[in-house]
């Protein structure tokens, strides 16, 4: 490759790791979202030799489910929506206080809270990183029952 790794054709970018070794972020890789990264070194005549090349994969994140309404304090029962921004992504839900997994109950419709509940959710898309759980706890104040009474005057 010669002494001047930088005017390479190949060079995307680098990282300079010391006086005698390079990093280069040479493109893709062997499969579709993958980067392949090659090492490189200097020996003492300043010419540069690949020591090793690795490949590594960024994939990106499921966004996190939103509560509709919000998590919080009601008087009457709510019938609680999730949804997320990542388009095609399946939200999985658990309200025992358990953490969702790929096997837990798939959001299709909303959810009835008539007591005081805690859901937690997390939206998962193939190829993706799954999203953050989120929780939100739904506590819902049942009114005091009315007992009739009579005054009386004596």
């Amino acid at each position: 490759i010669g002494t001047n790794l930088l005017a390479h054709p190949v060079y995307r970018g680098g990282l300079f790791l010391g006086h005698w070794a390079y990093m280069v972020i040479k493109g893709k890789g062997r499969e579709p979202g993958q980067w392949r990264v090659e090492y490189w070194v200097q020996d003492v005549n300043r010419d540069w030799y690949r020591m090793c090349t690795s490949y590594f994969t960024i994939t990106e994140t499921v966004a996190n489910p939103i509560f509709s309404p919000p998590p919080g304090k009601y008087t009457n029962p709510q019938k609680i929506t999730l949804s997320c921004s990542t388009s095609l992504a399946t939200i999985r839900y658990t309200t025992n206080g358990s953490e969702p997994t790929i096997s837990s109950p798939i959001y299709s419709r909303p959810i009835d809270v008539s007591e005081t509940t805690t859901i937690k959710a997390k939206a998962y898309k193939s190829g993706k990183t799954p999203s953050n759980t989120v929780t939100g706890t739904f506590t819902i104040y049942k009114p005091m029952p009315w007992i009739p009474f009579l005054l009386m005057d004596d």
